[in-house]
């Protein structure tokens, strides 16, 4: 009996050292960690006028190390509901599980209510657990949200076909209330919207922006609307749109070739071209010249052309060298023609060397040794002596003269004694271009 009793106490001991092993997890292997949080907490929506309804949306944040599977979620409290994605749904480590929360108040004051979210994770085996948030809401008996578009109408103006353009459109709540906004579409060819996405809720005092874009195909005039459904008191708002487009110009440059003939090197001679817009509007954004010695006078760009007028360029040709120099002109723009291109040519000569003969009566004062010369380029001086050394003779040659000026001249006797007369009276030099 006694080796019986033995045998049998020895191996239930045996038994239960072997669940007690392996019910204890193996050593090394990391332990779950669950942190899983609800935001905002608590969700407070605020007032909301009675027979109306505000959504707001709650969040179940995964802050653990493993997945965790939604499985279930309430939301209880009078006038609250909740609209759940498909269940079960599964979050991943780092995740979020969002779901909207409406409140409908059925009476003036404030209601208490929770929703809850059950969900489950596993490690060496399946766990469940569940997180609460609490809920309120005040019913009013104010006027409802009120919805007012700002601008109440949009104009686009001319928009060129091709190409577009965007402007900002808000939507204010001027009401008392806060109001959603459950569906806002563009209606019309070639409008178009961005920045929004329904259902969102507006506060009181409150807006919301998004763009509205035109982008017309062809030319002509268009008109369309923005239609904005609310749970506002004017639950319904409709926006005017309307722009009109023209088709792209051509752009035309008269003369097409430019010939400024013979230009003096070091000097610059200028002619004006006419740039005509037809068709359409061109707007020239960039002036381009393949020679150094031709360039653009006057011109700010960008230049926009209306249809069926003409603006004009100045074209500068400036030589540096001497023979037949050609260059072409080239403008980016809007035209269907772009760029659209003339030509220029002229000849650079080397400049006529030029020179004044001066001449007059001898002094007949005893004691002359000689004559200074001035110069002026003013009439009346001041004068500026151009001789280094007296002049014996009653001549002199002046060759630093420049084309194209004029010179004013007047001489003086000197004596033996150094002493210098008067100036005498004064002749004018007029030098030819080139």
């Amino acid at each position: 009996m006694r080796s019986y009793c033995f045998s049998r106490y020895a191996l239930f001991g045996l038994v239960l050292c072997l669940l007690v092993f392996f019910a204890w997890p193996p050593l090394g292997l990391a332990q779950t960690s669950i942190t899983v949080g609800m935001s905002p907490a608590p969700l407070n929506i605020g007032n909301v006028s009675v027979g109306t309804n505000v959504s707001a949306t709650e969040q179940v944040n995964n802050r653990s190390n493993v997945a965790i599977v939604i499985f279930a979620v309430s939301v209880v409290g009078t006038g609250f509901t909740g609209k759940v994605p498909t269940l079960p749904v599964t979050v991943s480590p780092g995740g979020g599980f969002p779901y909207l929360i409406s409140f409908a108040p059925q009476a003036v004051g404030q209601v208490i209510g929770r929703s809850t979210v059950r969900f489950k994770w596993r490690d060496t085996s399946w766990h469940w657990s569940s997180r609460t948030v609490t809920l309120y809401g005040t019913g009013t008996t104010g006027s409802a949200g009120v919805l007012s578009p700002n601008p109440n109408s949009i104009n686009f103006g001319s928009v060129q076909a091709g190409s577009s353009t965007t402007v900002t459109q808000a939507l204010v709540n001027t009401g008392t209330a806060a109001l959603t906004i459950s569906q806002v579409s563009a209606s019309g060819t070639g409008f178009s919207l961005t920045g929004i996405n329904p259902p969102m809720t507006i506060s009181p005092g409150q807006s919301a922006s998004f763009s509205v874009r035109f982008s017309p195909l062809t030319g002509g005039s268009y008109s369309g609307s923005i239609a904005v459904a609310s749970n506002a008191s004017n639950s319904s708002v409709s926006i005017p749109l309307s722009g009109s487009s023209s088709l792209p110009g051509q752009l035309s440059i008269t003369p097409s070739s430019v010939n400024f003939g013979s230009v003096v090197v070091g000097s610059s001679q200028k002619q004006s071209v006419a740039l005509a817009a037809t068709g359409g509007a061109v707007t020239v954004s960039a002036a381009g010249i393949n020679n150094p010695a031709f360039s653009v006078s006057g011109l700010s760009l960008p230049l926009t052309i209306p249809a069926g007028t003409s603006s004009t360029l100045t074209l500068v040709f400036s030589p540096q060298s001497s023979g037949t120099i050609n260059g072409n002109l080239s403008l980016t723009s809007t035209a269907t023609n772009s760029p659209a291109t003339g030509a220029m040519t002229g000849v650079g000569t080397t400049p006529t060397p030029h020179s004044v003969t001066l001449t007059w009566a001898p002094s007949t004062s005893t004691g002359i040794i000689g004559y200074n010369v001035y110069r002026s380029g003013v009439s009346g001086g001041p004068y500026v002596q151009i001789n280094t050394a007296l002049k014996t003779t009653a001549t002199d040659v002046d060759s630093t003269v420049v084309a194209g000026q004029t010179y004013f001249y007047v001489v003086t006797a000197v004596n033996s004694n150094s002493q210098e007369s008067t100036f005498s009276n004064q002749v004018k030099a007029v030098i030819p271009y080139p």
